[in-house]
């Protein structure tokens, strides 16, 4: 359906450097990267607002590398918003169709039609400076899509709006996805990504490091970018490994060793996710992947606790918060962890 091929584009010390990716009709598809990404130049040259160095993109099969912005079918919602403060709610959605031949009731039945979808309908004749972010937003996002867009961008749009009005506005985009639209979809956070992504690529740096289905990319990150930006702290180099009967022993530091089921070649990287990580008793037997260490820092969230286990090297480890009420864990205590076979992934 949409289709880059290789774009590159130079702008000062950035350069955006061979861009490839295919989105098919329907897809929810998610950019995600750290400020500075390139994510946002991307989105302006799918739009057309900038130009490529080089590279073409291709909609349902027709080049359109060089082709108006006003002629891609293509809407961008900024990040900013950009909703004319003068003109009201109903006059901000109608301004796309300016000078394009509709007809005043065509014009009419689209504002209210996106005005219903996007739960508006009693703010048409307010203007913006009386709106909430949310409600703003909302205004931006039925402006795009009363011109019926083949393809939707969207540049942040849940940035600098409250935990709250974010959920309705996952909601909405859930909604607007199973209703058919394909949507490419900019962000630097990972829960947002995955909550919503059909397909999910990460860019760092101008360049892309890994694509996939969310849960892919997060069992499975392809560097230790991705596994930064996808929350996966513990993330090592593999030294030397070698083969212990039928397991791998893996040195990540000299006296450390992990030992996994899978082959790991020298200066690959091992992960082990948070939560995979077991607290033991102290009198427990030592086993493989059993380290004795001390808590050097408890992290609390809403959901769960991050507890750093320092044992020569610092284990990152998840706890519930039923389980830290039974475990009674504490910032200097001695503890055992154990690391299970399975958790040990070379990648």
């Amino acid at each position: 359906m949409l289709e880059l091929k290789k774009i590159s584009k130079r702008a000062g010390d950035f350069a955006l450097q061979d861009i490839s990716f295919h989105v098919s009709k329907g897809e929810y598809f998610v950019l995600l990267g750290v400020s500075g990404a390139g994510k946002t130049m991307l989105l302006e040259i799918i739009a057309g607002l900038r130009n490529p160095d080089s590279g073409s993109i291709v909609i349902n099969g027709r080049e359109l590398t060089h082709v108006k912005a006003n002629k891609r079918g293509v809407g961008l919602v900024f990040q900013d918003n950009a909703i004319f403060p003068h003109l009201s709610v109903e006059k901000n959605i109608a301004y796309s169709f300016h000078g394009k031949g509709y007809s005043n009731n065509e014009v009419r039945s689209r504002v209210l039609k996106w005005a219903e979808t996007m739960n508006i309908t009693d703010l048409l004749s307010r203007k913006p400076s009386g709106l909430s972010g949310g409600e703003i937003r909302r205004v931006a996002l039925a402006r795009t899509l009363a011109m019926e867009p083949t393809v939707l961008l969207l540049d942040e749009p849940l940035s600098s709006l409250d935990v709250l009005i974010q959920y309705d506005m996952i909601r909405l985009l859930k909604k607007l996805h199973e209703a058919g639209q394909t949507i490419i979809h900019v962000t630097h956070d990972f829960n947002e990504a995955y909550s919503l992504a059909d397909t999910l690529t990460i860019i760092n740096s101008g360049k892309i490091e890994q694509t996939g289905p969310p849960a892919e990319v997060f069992r499975n990150p392809a560097s230790r970018f991705v596994s930064a930006l996808t929350g996966i702290r513990n993330f090592f180099t593999c030294l030397e490994s070698k083969r212990v009967e039928n397991l791998y022993c893996i040195r990540i530091k000299d006296g450390i060793h992990l030992y996994s089921s899978e082959p790991c070649s020298p200066v690959a990287s091992v992960i082990i996710r948070e939560d995979e990580i077991a607290f033991l008793p102290k009198d427990g037997s030592v086993d493989n992947n059993v380290f004795d260490g001390e808590i050097t820092d408890i992290i609390p969230s809403p959901e769960f606790f991050s507890v750093v286990v320092n044992a020569g090297i610092n284990f990152f480890a998840r706890v519930t918060n039923e389980e830290m009420k039974n475990l009674n864990l504490h910032t200097g205590d001695s503890v055992r962890i154990k690391i299970p076979l399975g958790s040990v992934i070379p990648v």
